[in-house]
């Protein structure tokens, strides 16, 4: 007699039963069981036998074709007008904290780069170009002279 007890329910030391609960190791056949050993092998695994060598073979992959379909042209232009930051960089310093606390209306500051010297363009503070810069009307604006190859990115990085 179950006596109003669910008949899934789980034995616990001292012979009391937990409603809900699967007994241990009456899970599915292939699922690992706590404390009972190893799991079941899964259709379709093969299992090497001690003192067999297995047959190893080179894969043969299809060559890469550097074409973009239709559909993934679609789909660069669904980001096209994503806002991105871009930086330019002129250079960079480090400072102590007395040496910054004291600066005040006229103090220089000395960056790592020469005057003349290519400034960084950023996007998403990633190096991605060079440049130079100019003047357009009364604003300064840069002038790219170089892409960074990907290596080149890399490594800024």
């Amino acid at each position: 007699p179950n006596m109003g007890m669910n008949m899934n329910a789980a034995a616990v030391p001292g012979g009391f039963a937990m409603p809900g609960m699967a007994a241990p190791g009456m899970g599915m056949p292939g699922m690992a069981m706590p404390g009972y050993g190893m799991q079941a092998p899964q259709p379709g695994s093969a299992a090497i036998m001690p003192g067999m060598t297995p047959n190893v073979q080179p894969v043969q992959f299809p060559s890469l074709q550097n074409t973009v379909t239709p559909q993934e042209q679609g789909n660069i232009g669904l980001i096209m007008d994503v806002y991105m930051e871009m930086t330019v960089e002129l250079g960079r310093t480090r400072k102590v904290i007395k040496d910054i606390l004291g600066m005040g209306e006229g103090t220089i500051i000395e960056l790592d780069k020469l005057a003349g010297e290519p400034v960084d363009i950023l996007v998403n503070h990633k190096p991605i170009a060079k440049g130079e810069v100019v003047v357009i009307d009364e604003n300064f604006g840069v002038r790219v002279t170089e892409i960074l190859s990907p290596s080149e990115r890399i490594s800024d990085v």
